[in-house]
């Protein structure tokens, strides 16, 4: 390659013969190699320069605003959240409101779609990330385009949304990212067959993951080094720190420099592991060399949550969501064969011994509008206007992080479908027991289901996860030989066990929001082995039971420093359906206080 003219105006060396050595006047190795840093130097420049380039050719214009689809972390999964982001420019003096509606289309045993939306307002001469969460449905794939809307006018150029394949639902090994930094040799060792679960190579850096911890709740495992833990942003970080909570593992191939305090995890024998929330955290040695005992050990902890589904009866029986069904089935089917048989052969014979079959077409139309009527009164009659939300579920609460995670099941009954009127959290991951094929649901205001999810009469059941910050504290003091609990989850207290440091029991009942009083002593617990609750945490099928368990064996698994609080109305779980006629939601909380360590 000819050499370009230098502009310092000095003459450049002159080209070396071929096999012309070091003698003959030619560079030393130590200006060679400076030279070829140099060129490697601003190969890169070059590179992040036509980067920079593409990625701003590839956003699309809508007048005075920008919009370009930023990469995301992997392929989706089926039955889980996936996040599209989304870079907005806004290049004029005035504010705008934009809407991104994303489409998706459901292939089951019938075609379908659905929607996935969030509107925000973007101030003048700047940019904003928005971050769109999607739950993709079962066999669902992505359209290819989006609907956007500014300032309440919809674009007639659609924007264009890449998605990688949707990863296989039934993929009975797990889900586990693999960070850029794990060697391919261990990827390889640790994952010899699709039973042992799929690796997801993170294909962005750490620097550009989601700090939304539902993001990451289609990943049963992680494994990182600790160079991809330092890269990660302390959003991130978080993030990845609470969907661990919620039930993941993470593994790291050595000892990163900073990780938050952990539970024993004395079950796992073969490295330094503990637990966090209800998931585990894995070091293993900085040589990523295992043998096969060891590969088992760490598939068994990704593997402990497998995924599934029941059927509706089974559902239903699990937690029933009605305490009672007064429909009169029996009528209404005996009603039903009534209008069978007079909208048919009855009304055909009548008309034809007065000449009058044509009126066939008027009268049948009558009668099942008639029929129709009676069946809608009937039920209303016998249910009334019914809007239920039922929840079970096991919170822990970590007073000392400040963090609460929950983890059960929540059902919700209307007579007529609820549309727009079912909002869970933004930091809450709800799963159906169902197949979406036809929802909508708007980010705007946290997740609103707007279409499709719940049906008119139909119980329909999610499985339910969340991790926030919480203030909710429970002050254990002790005072002239009595030990004393102040109630501060906010709402009564049923049942309270308190196991203090020295392993002593003390129990309450019926304590009032806000309410001190003085727990009975129990003695001290006579269980040798207590279970840490990170053994609870198992297939979302079992959500349902975790509460009930924990209130059965209440000394199984407290442990000195926590308490377990028996409560009805969980200040932990939002009351979802609005205008509920009936909102109940029992459960357990395993806590932590601030002062344990």
């Amino acid at each position: 390659m000819r050499n370009a003219r230098p502009s310092s105006g000095l003459r450049p060396p002159s080209p070396r013969k071929r096999g012309e050595g070091q003698q003959g006047g030619g560079p030393s190795p130590r200006l060679r190699g400076e030279g070829g840093a140099k060129r490697r130097v601003r190969g890169a420049c070059v590179i992040a320069i036509l980067f920079a380039l593409a990625t701003i050719a590839s956003a699309e214009e809508y007048g005075p605003i920008a919009i370009e689809q930023l990469p995301s972390l992997g392929p989706p999964r089926n039955g889980a959240y996936c996040e599209s982001r989304f870079l907005i420019r806004n290049d004029s003096a005035q504010q705008h409101t934009v809407r991104i509606d994303i489409k998706s289309m459901v292939f089951m045993m019938s075609s379908g779609s659905t929607h996935t939306s969030r509107e925000f307002t973007i101030a003048p001469r700047s940019s904003e990330s928005l971050s769109l969460p999607d739950f993709v449905a079962a066999n669902a794939i992505g359209s290819g385009d989006a609907i956007v809307t500014i300032d309440g006018r919809d674009q007639r150029q659609h924007l264009t949304v890449t998605r990688p394949n949707v990863g296989d639902w039934n993929r009975g090994g797990g889900y586990v990212l693999i960070g850029r930094e794990v060697p391919q040799t261990l990827v390889t060792f640790l994952f010899p067959d699709y039973t042992s679960g799929l690796p997801v190579r993170a294909d962005i850096p750490p620097s550009g993951w989601s700090d939304q911890w539902i993001q990451y709740g289609r990943f049963d495992g992680a494994i990182l080094t600790p160079r991809d833990w330092s890269e990660t942003p302390p959003p991130v970080r978080a993030a990845l720190l609470q969907w661990v909570s919620a039930g993941g593992t993470l593994i790291f191939l050595g000892r990163p420099d900073s990780y938050p305090s952990l539970r024993p995890a004395n079950e796992i024998t073969e490295f330094a592991a503990g637990h966090y929330g209800f998931g585990t955290v894995v070091f293993t040695g900085n040589e990523p060399l295992l043998n096969e005992e060891q590969a088992k050990q760490l598939r068994a902890q990704w593997q402990r949550a497998p995924q599934g589904t029941q059927a509706t009866d089974q559902l239903n029986a699990s937690m029933p969501i009605l305490d009672s069904n007064n429909v009169p089935i029996g009528a209404m089917f005996s009603l039903l064969i009534v209008f069978a048989i007079t909208g048919g052969p009855v009304s055909l014979f009548a008309l034809a011994k007065k000449d009058r079959r044509i009126w066939i077409f008027l009268t049948l139309p009558l009668l099942a509008i008639g029929t129709a009527a009676i069946v809608v009164t009937a039920l209303i009659f016998s249910e009334g206007w019914v809007r239920v939300q039922k929840t079970t579920a096991l919170t822990l609460l970590d007073e000392g992080r400040g963090e609460a995670t929950t983890i059960g099941w929540t059902g919700i009954y209307s007579t007529f479908a609820p549309n727009g009127k079912v909002r869970f959290d933004s930091t809450s991951e709800v799963r159906p027991f169902f197949f979406a094929k036809d929802a909508a649901t708007d980010w705007t205001d946290g997740q609103r289901f707007m279409s499709g999810w719940i049906a008119s009469r139909v119980p329909s059941h999610f499985a339910l996860r969340k991790v926030e910050a919480r203030r909710e504290r429970m002050p254990i003091r002790v005072d002239g030989g009595k030990v004393f609990a102040l109630n501060g989850l906010g709402v009564p207290i049923e049942e309270l066990h308190v196991e203090l440091e020295n392993g002593a029991i003390y129990r309450a009942e019926h304590i009032p929001a806000g309410k001190e009083v003085v727990l009975k002593p129990m003695g001290k617990s006579a269980v040798v082995d207590t279970k840490d609750p990170s053994a609870l945490y198992g297939s979302s099928a079992t959500w349902h039971s975790l509460a009930g368990r924990v209130k059965n064996e209440v000394w199984d698994y407290l442990t000195p420093g926590t308490y377990i609080a028996v409560i009805k109305r969980s200040p932990f779980v939002e009351p979802a359906l609005e205008n509920a006629t009936k909102s109940t939601s029992d459960t357990v909380v395993i806590g932590r206080s601030a002062h344990a360590s």
